[in-house]
């Protein structure tokens, strides 16, 4: 009908997992938008967020490119929003095919990302003062710090998968059995406050929300209660972190304090997090950044309020 604006389409991938069911939830019963879900679960509890939900191939699955062209083209997509870690870099790898808006980073941002020592390398590099004392476990040596306990974790994956505080005694023991300690990283054991920091660079590189929170409860490694805080350090620090390091869209970056309180670079995780409704209850809109973006339209930095926040479950009946 004349005068009336046409709705944008908006494909919301992993809408099983936490991210996924976060964003969809806030996208809910927009007039302005349809919202595509899709998951490899025929069962993937966000789907009753969507106005349509398709079953996918998984992103490492070789028909994944293909049905993800196919769709965009057949739907008619106006923005792709990926919320799966793995597919983030298959993504990047072909989005000059998709005939759409696609809120991921550059290849070269995420490889840096997906490579944790190369990660950790970037940040010595570009920000020493927050990086944490890093080897890798191939390097290491018992000579390497006079500490009784470290940290070790994979190069690669998400999550706390891999990783364990061990004595000096294990990881000198692990050292010498595992066959493949090029994988592995040896940090310092941060023992103090941990934040993690929902963030949002809009396309022309300015920044719409940047919001610290501590981590006061977790289920299935997923933050349920927290505490959003303007500790100006750490706001700082992701500033920096992400003028270095471009990024497009949504991030998420975690910090552990030292012994001494300041903030040391954990990872950075260039997507949507499983914490997001956290920051949005403390006041920031990441439908309006997203949409705004997707516009062409001025991105203003959001406020917020410090606050505490706890999480629920609700359940719903697919069949």
């Amino acid at each position: 009908m004349e005068g009336e604006t046409k709705r944008k389409k908006i494909l919301i991938t992993g809408v099983g997992g936490p991210a996924g069911i976060n964003i969809s939830r806030l996208f809910k019963d927009r007039e302005d938008v349809e919202v595509l879900g899709c998951d490899s679960d025929d069962t993937a509890s966000g789907q009753i967020f969507t106005d349509r939900f398709l079953v996918c191939p998984l992103a490492t699955d070789g028909s994944y490119k293909n049905w993800t062209k196919d769709i965009v083209r057949s739907e008619k997509i106006d923005l792709l929003i990926p919320t799966v870690g793995e597919e983030l870099l298959i993504l990047a790898r072909f989005i000059d095919e998709l005939p759409t808006s696609v809120m991921v980073s550059s290849v070269e941002t995420l490889q840096t990302l997906d490579d944790k020592l190369m990660a950790y390398n970037f940040v010595a590099d570009n920000l020493p003062q927050y990086c944490p004392e890093f080897v890798s476990l191939s390097q290491w040596t018992e000579s390497w710090t006079e500490s009784e306990s470290f940290f070790i974790k994979p190069r690669r994956g998400r999550g706390s998968r891999g990783c364990r505080i061990v004595s000096f005694g294990e990881l000198a023991w692990i050292k010498e059995n595992i066959s493949n300690p090029e994988d592995y990283i040896v940090m310092e054991n941060l023992i103090g406050t941990e934040w993690t920091v929902d963030a949002y660079v809009a396309n022309n590189g300015s920044i719409a929300y940047l919001v610290p929170r501590e981590r006061l409860a977790l289920s299935g490694g997923i933050s349920v209660k927290g505490r959003t805080i303007k500790n100006e350090e750490v706001i700082d620090a992701t500033k920096l972190l992400l003028s270095k390091l471009p990024s497009k869209g949504p991030v998420c970056v975690q910090w552990k304090a030292d012994s001494t309180g300041k903030p040391k670079f954990i990872e950075m995780n260039p997507r949507l997090s499983g914490g997001l409704m956290i920051s949005v209850g403390a006041g920031i809109d990441p439908v309006g950044a997203i949409l705004s973006d997707l516009n062409k339209e001025a991105v203003v930095y959001q406020d917020w309020k410090e606050v505490t926040v706890v999480g629920h479950t609700d359940y719903n009946f697919l069949r």
